[in-house]
């Protein structure tokens, strides 16, 4: 099942099949972590009332003590610990158990972190064998930490993976990786930056704000180039050039405003929000056909970041709803679920719009006022199933109810009094 289920991923990465699927037929810790995820895909494909996670616990015990006797032992080096840890991080995030899903991703991290100190003191290479390729998946497995807890940097260091050499090849995955790295950086910035959001303009360093228009402009001779890839004839090159599209697109919003403090900043891209939705509409109908009864499962990173931000900044009322439905075709993503980040992307967008004219059914940016707009929301407890088989979620949800306050306050303890911060269950009844 859960070889069948990697094959199905849309657009999938070959390069990690033919170093995983290998790998679990004569490694016992990478094959019992692939066990645990089929068992874990086998729990959700049944309903709601008759699922049991007594099998997938017991498989994720097995791959848990497998895994330990491998770090003890490294008989195949340490790539397979490093592989069985990042199938282990996605059965976690699977069951929405993400800090435990972070600990393993963290651990797999270190592993990589393990085989680079090791090589250079050994003439084997053994245990980095095929490094370039493992450096890409862990540059990917990272984004996904870093979109999905924007407070917190990336794990991995910057330029992380760019040998001497690589930036002088141009083939198709060396693109993709400075792409990848490029993006990876973007977020290393905008956590540092995050912290001047709400001060004084004339308080930012000059050296933020040069930083800041540097990656801007990265950005956009990114796109430039991406635009130029649609056209190419491979299909899986096309697509995986749309999916940076989308990928590129979110970041550069975020990396403009990341400065601003009013929400109304957003309003000024709606273009490129709207970019983003035909894109991802258009890869949704075309690359992600799904034939099965079981859900998408992506590992790297795809274009659910990139809605999810849409649905949550871009306040048109049309177009954010759109946004929220082609989540809903998505699947699972590394640590996104789509029927619950959809439920919770929904959930803000009423809260938006309760206060704003509720007569008219399409709002336009401009009639969402500042006050009422929700600055942050995410998931903050693993979905619970009730005794009427519907799902139920604790989401959080900020609100700055004066800004101009904020940014005046003169520490963090007089800040707090300009947010409204609350949780809320939030009810999937489509849960999967």
């Amino acid at each position: 099942m859960v070889f069948s289920t990697l094959l199905r991923e849309p657009n999938h990465d070959l390069r990690w099949l033919r170093m995983v699927i290998p790998a679990a037929t004569v490694n016992l810790a990478v094959s019992t972590s692939l066990i645990c995820l089929g068992s874990v895909f086998e729990y959700f494909s049944k309903p709601i009332g008759s699922r049991n996670p007594s099998t997938s616990i017991s498989f994720y015990q097995k791959a848990i003590s497998a895994l330990q006797n491998e770090i003890n032992e490294l008989e195949y080096g340490l790539l397979p610990a490093f592989m069985a840890s990042i199938v282990l991080a996605a059965s976690e995030a699977l069951f929405r158990r993400m800090p435990a899903a972070l600990i393993h991703l963290q651990g797999a991290f270190r592993i990589l972190g393990l085989a680079s100190e090791v090589s250079k003191h050994s003439l084997n290479t053994k245990c980095i064998e095929g490094n370039e390729d493992i450096n890409d998946i862990a540059l990917n497995m990272d984004m996904h930490t870093a979109w999905y807890r924007l407070s917190q940097p990336p794990d991995l260091p910057l330029n992380f993976g760019l040998s001497g050499n690589l930036t002088k090849r141009r083939d198709i995955i060396n693109e993709r990786r400075l792409f990848a790295s490029l993006l990876h950086d973007c977020y290393h910035f905008a956590c540092k930056a995050a912290t001047f959001k709400y001060r004084p303009f004339t308080s930012i360093p000059s050296s933020i704000l040069a930083e800041q228009q540097t990656l801007v402009a990265s950005l956009d001779r990114c796109l430039a180039l991406l635009n130029i890839d649609n056209t190419a004839d491979n299909e899986a090159h096309k697509a995986e050039s749309l999916i940076q599209k989308c990928q590129c697109l979110s970041t550069f919003i975020y990396l403009s405003t990341i400065l601003q403090p009013y929400e109304k900043a957003y309003d000024a891209f709606e273009i490129k929000f709207c970019q983003i939705i035909e894109t991802a509409q258009f890869i949704i109908d075309n690359y992600y056909q799904n034939h099965s009864s079981l859900p998408f499962f992506r590992f790297r990173p795809g274009i659910f970041q990139p809605l999810y931000f849409t649905a949550m900044k871009y306040r048109n009322s049309y177009q954010r709803r759109r946004a929220v439905e082609l989540i809903r075709r998505i699947g699972f993503e590394g640590p996104w679920n789509a029927q619950l980040m959809a439920a919770i992307a929904t959930r803000a967008i009423n809260i938006e719009e309760a206060s704003n004219v509720p007569d008219v059914p399409n709002l336009s940016v401009h009639q969402i006022s500042e006050c009422t707009r929700v600055h942050g929301s995410g998931h903050v407890s693993p979905a619970v199933e009730n005794i009427q088989s519907s799902i139920f979620a604790e989401a959080e949800f900020s609100i700055c109810t004066d800004v101009k306050g904020m940014i005046a306050a003169a520490d963090e303890l007089e800040q707090r009094q300009f947010w409204n911060i609350w949780t809320e269950q939030v009810q999937i009844p489509d849960y999967v």
